[in-house]
């Protein structure tokens, strides 16, 4: 149920026009709206010894930090945040997952500093019911990321490593409000330090060795609203800047990274209409061994032999793209006929990842559908279906998405809703899988997905559903998932979801070996593999409210994931799905001391290996966290978190004996203590 002061009609867009107003409200005396909340922080991390004789491992770790937040009202629209050596001890751990692809994972931001306010500085989609998938400008978790550089990385040989987890935050500060004519503004700058590693040499002297350079991040946000909220225009900038000169660094890093871009909304015909759209630039530099790994990266393959327009240049220093999106939409009037139409494209040197998240460029995209909702139905709460189409080219004119797809939604009036989805895919090619190689044909493929859920107000709540996928190759996807929410008091709530994926890819990237004698290829054998993974989680939460000041929230999430590999074959002529498996289409192929030996075509010169490939990975991620506001701001957390992980390469799914596996594996515990003061008026 939603209460509202203004009622406001389902089919109306309008909201704030609607907003009620309140008057009589005078002699409000304004507070200096000063915070300021130090914090000190102390852990212990016991990990199980490797038995290799790492001189860095102790038993018991012990570390601890000291920092604080402020917050300053600056002026009735404008307030300040900073950090100082921010410590997100108290955060959920990401969860354990396996990347057979040659793209990062995207995991979403839990950090209280970056989460909060977060809306202002979104930039870079549309109003749209469907788009393509715009590269996102600023991914907050890339400020105090992992540390990218070793003492392999510089050069140097080292035995054992003593590596830091992630990069320290040395100062954040953020910027943010709106004033009553109408703009919004939103600036954030973070300072992290440069980061440094111990490590031994073979000859057993201890050396230390920079492995994440002193960077600065900027990113600024503005917007203007005009015609009574009914339209806006906006820009975004982001900065990032490396101190790297004369370091290894510069082999693979930027030295600086820039995005520059507008955005605008404009709603008309009684805000049932809306056109909106977003332009972006993005340069970046840096020496040009760090542009040859910009150009070969899988976000554009610049190096893609059989591409017609992108090729290596040697002697870049630096690379420059835009990407764009434009959407119309209709989002509301009394026919309930909705609909959108959303072009996109954005070119082979956009590059947002310094700052950003984005796994590719090159590409033009057309989406457009439409939706029928129905709001007031006789029998039933609310009903949607809908109906779009989504194609999909690279720069060099290959049709890389073609999709039709249907869908609905429907709320019973018992509050139980169900949804279903169904998707063809057509005849497309992909510029990915092969890795800088030629294009790959995918074979025809179609999926469908439905879920069902309960009255989620009730202390009882369940939900199961499935996604299934059958491509004309044998290829497929099997994935169920369910779970149940228990609630029997406002205080106590309870949750697990389990979930079991089965996949079949017939197209599993291997290698890349150069043999001159594979000429139909380019010069290179491009080797793939037919892969079976099996893939069983759940999610446990368990959430103990003691009072409005006291609470405690628990996590845990198992993991298994295998992969057993077969058919290993090579592609044989680019643009196409033909494919030649070893031992059966053409040369031999064996199994030796977990290595696979491959002779192509039989003549013993064009020989090469590989390790073989299978894997058994389990996981069990545990996090418990109790939090006491033991005065008004001013909170103790007390933190413990475990984690088990193992890994064989036997490639079999037994999840008896993999949970038994895992369970057997000695545990890495964390325990911290995170005491703050909250100072305030």
């Amino acid at each position: 149920e939603i209460s509202m002061w203004a009622p406001t009609p389902q089919t109306d867009n309008r909201h704030v026009s609607r907003f009620g107003r309140l008057n009589g409200i005078s002699g409000l005396n304004e507070p200096r709206r000063l915070e300021i909340a130090p914090y000190t922080a102390a852990n212990i991390l016991r990990a199980p010894d490797p038995g290799n004789g790492n001189p860095y491992y102790n038993r018991n770790q012990f570390s601890g930090s000291l920092g604080g937040d402020i917050r300053y009202g600056l002026t009735s629209d404008f307030t300040l945040t900073a950090t100082i050596n921010p410590d997100f001890g108290q955060v959920e751990a990401d969860p354990a997952m396996i990347n057979l692809t040659a793209n990062e994972n995207f995991f979403s931001e839990r950090r209280p500093f970056f989460i909060e306010g977060s809306d202002i500085f979104r930039f870079g989609d549309t109003r749209t019911f469907s788009r393509y998938g715009n590269p996102a400008t600023f991914y907050s978790r890339r400020i105090g990321r992992s540390p990218q550089g070793s003492p392999g990385r510089a050069g140097l040989e080292a035995d054992f490593t003593n590596m830091p987890d992630q990069t320290t935050i040395a100062t954040a500060v953020k910027v943010s409000g709106k004033t009553a004519s109408g703009w919004s503004v939103g600036i954030l700058d973070a300072i992290t330090l440069q980061e440094k590693a111990l490590f031994t040499t073979p000859s057993g002297s201890e050396q230390s060795v920079a492995v994440e350079p002193a960077t600065n991040y900027l990113v600024t946000r503005a917007k203007k609203d005009f015609n009574s909220g009914s339209t806006y225009i906006g820009g975004f900038a982001s900065a990032v800047n490396r101190r790297i000169g004369g370091t290894y660094f510069e082999n693979f890093l930027r030295s600086s990274a820039y995005t520059a871009g507008g955005d605008f909304e404009h709603y008309f015909l009684k805000r049932n209409w809306v056109a909106s759209g977003t332009i972006s630039w993005t340069t970046i530099n840096g020496t040009p061994e760090a542009m040859q790994l910009a150009q070969r990266s899988p976000v554009r393959y610049y190096n893609r032999v059989d591409s017609g327009r992108l090729s290596i240049d040697p002697d870049r220093t630096s690379l420059s793209g835009y990407a764009t999106e434009m959407s119309i939409q209709k989002r509301g009037g009394e026919d309930r006929w909705l609909g959108s139409l959303t072009y996109a494209e954005a070119s082979p040197g956009y590059e947002t990842n310094d700052l950003g998240f984005q796994n590719r460029a090159d590409y033009r995209a057309v989406n457009g559908g439409v939706v029928y909702r129905n709001t007031r139905p006789e029998k039933v709460q609310y009903y949607e279906y809908w109906l779009f189409s989504a194609h999909t080219w690279n720069f060099d004119g290959d049709r890389i998405n073609k999709n039709i797809g249907t869908g609905g939604f429907i709320r019973f009036k018992n509050m139980w809703h169900a949804n279903y989805n169904m998707n063809y895919n057509g005849r497309q090619f992909s510029d990915r899988i092969s890795r800088g190689g030629p294009l790959v044909e995918l074979p025809v493929n179609g999926n469908m997905n439905m879920n069902i859920s309960s009255n989620p107000n009730k202390s009882l709540a369940y939900n199961a559903g499935t996604f299934m996928r059958r491509d004309t190759e044998g290829g497929y996807n099997r994935n169920f998932w369910a779970g149940f929410r228990v609630q029997p008091t406002p205080w106590l709530q309870f949750s697990f979801a389990p979930e079991l994926m089965l996949q079949r890819n017939m197209y599993q990237y291997i290698a890349t070996v150069a043999d001159a004698a594979a000429s139909q290829t380019f010069g290179r054998r491009y080797v793939f593999s037919e892969i079976d993974q099996t893939t069983l989680l759940g999610n446990f939460r368990l959430n103990w409210t003691f009072s409005p000041s006291m609470s405690l929230q628990t996590y845990v999430r198992p993991y298994i994931s295998t992969g057993r590999y077969r058919n290993f074959k090579e592609l044989q002529a680019p643009g196409t799905r033909r494919f030649a498996v070893y031992g059966r289409d053409t040369g031999t192929i064996s199994r030796a001391n977990g290595r696979y030996t491959v002779e192509p075509d039989g003549s013993g010169e064009s020989a090469f290996s590989f390790n073989a490939p299978d894997f058994n990975f389990r996981s069990i991620q545990g996090n418990a966290v109790f939090r006491w506001e033991y005065t008004r701001g001013s909170t103790i957390f007390l933190v413990w978190q475990q984690q088990r992980s193992d890994l064989a390469h036997d490639g079999g799914f037994n999840p008896g004996r993999d949970l038994g596996e895992l369970f057997r594996t000695r545990p890495t515990n964390v325990f911290l203590v995170k005491v703050s003061y909250w100072f305030g008026s």
